[in-house]
């Protein structure tokens, strides 16, 4: 596996299978933005010339100490592979790089699978705001009116990292690129 950064041609491959991934509509969340504004945050894992997982996300503009996962995915025929994980590192390991001190995540209340994806990657959720949803804290309103979303965040500086979540970790271990 390789990670590198998100091409054009990674990017039209994408909107044409993300949904299948997902199991729901979720390309339109995959704006070419991503790609040309976000380019040196936007990252694809490649196996055997396949793309078999992606990140997009940017620097928060308001908090420059921030940085925004807006997707990561992973191909179903790939995941519990570390593909998600390599993927997080090359995100982290940038965004520390441009100053960030932590990374947020936003994702909806019944993404499950998601969810416990993040919190093993150390991700946390915001307490403000919250209400309960089948157990899980979700923000208020947060898409507007009735929509719901988990806020979750973690801090790439936290010194209780798992070994599979160290934002600084080299991707030479992972990545011989």
């Amino acid at each position: 596996m390789r990670i590198r950064p998100m091409t054009k041609a990674d990017f039209d491959y994408l909107l044409g299978t993300v949904d299948d991934w997902w199991g729901w509509p979720t390309a339109g969340k995959l704006h070419p933005v991503y790609l040309y504004q976000f380019g040196d945050t936007a990252f694809a894992a490649e196996e055997d010339g396949q793309v078999i997982g992606f990140v997009v996300g940017f620097v928060s503009q308001t908090d420059p100490t921030e940085a925004y996962a807006h997707l990561v995915g992973t191909r179903p025929q790939s995941r519990r592979r570390g593909v998600a994980r390599a993927l997080y590192r090359q995100f982290f390991a940038t965004v520390v790089c441009k100053g960030c001190r932590r990374v947020k995540a936003i994702m909806l209340p019944i993404n499950r699978t998601s969810l416990a994806f993040h919190r093993h990657m150390d991700f946390r959720p915001v307490e403000q705001g919250t209400i309960d949803i089948d157990g899980v804290k979700a923000v208020k309103d947060y898409s507007g009116p009735g929509e719901h979303r988990l806020v979750l965040v973690k801090d790439l500086r936290d010194g209780r990292r798992r070994a599979g979540s160290d934002p600084g970790a080299s991707l030479a271990r992972s990545n011989p690129m």
